[in-house]
């Protein structure tokens, strides 16, 4: 049981290499990386969510000034009625029309109500202006996030390539001192000191 759990997490260990091989290594500019940034960031499509949301909050506010018309109808049926008399004795069948209908039809139009919906629209209006400000907010934000994270790459780029040049710098230094050596024009000491620096870089 145990070999094969070892087996199994051996193969994912391997599926999983491959895929990460098999994937495409692309150099892109800030500006790429920033439009990306900002076309798949959650914030952001959230934040756009958001102002669609006040802009049909505003609408609905407006519909308050329209005129409001509302419209009902009812069906009913009606059995035949029965008459008796006080002391029971005597009962009588009414025939009556069965089938009744109503219909009815209500307009209104707010004339005065002290300025309150004019208030609420502007409310409206401003909560689509404050949408629209945290979404440019976002927006910059994630640009300095990105552009931040884009220059400390491209800082460690270069220390690398820092790093490359003065090893191969010192490799070659090690071999001059290392002809010297052997040449009697300088000491042993020479030759290890060369050996420590490269050793101080791979560390």
């Amino acid at each position: 049981m145990k070999n094969k759990v070892i087996n199994y997490a051996m193969a994912a260990m391997l599926l999983y290499g491959s895929l990460i091989a098999a994937q495409e290594v692309r150099s892109m500019t800030a500006d790429e990386v920033m439009t990306l940034a900002l076309q798949n960031h959650q914030q952001l499509k959230l934040s756009e969510k958001n102002i669609y949301i006040s802009k049909q909050q505003t609408e609905v506010t407006k519909l308050q000034q329209l005129p409001t018309i509302t419209a009902s109808t009812s069906q009913f049926y009606l059995g035949n009625a029965l008459i008796i008399d006080k002391d029971f004795s005597n009962s009588t069948n009414v025939a009556m029309p069965h089938y009744g209908s109503s219909y009815g039809v209500q307009a209104s139009q707010l004339i005065f109500k002290g300025g309150l919906v004019k208030k609420s629209i502007e409310m409206a209006g401003l909560r689509e202006q404050l949408a629209e400000l945290d979404l440019e907010k976002n927006q910059q934000d994630v640009k300095f996030l990105v552009l931040s994270n884009y220059l400390d790459v491209y800082k460690l780029k270069n220390q690398e390539q820092i790093f490359l040049n003065n090893k191969k710098l010192a490799q070659e230094r090690l071999k001059n001192i290392q002809k010297f050596n052997q040449q009697g024009m300088v000491t042993r000491n020479e030759v290890i000191r060369g050996e420590l620096a490269i050793k101080n870089l791979d560390q």
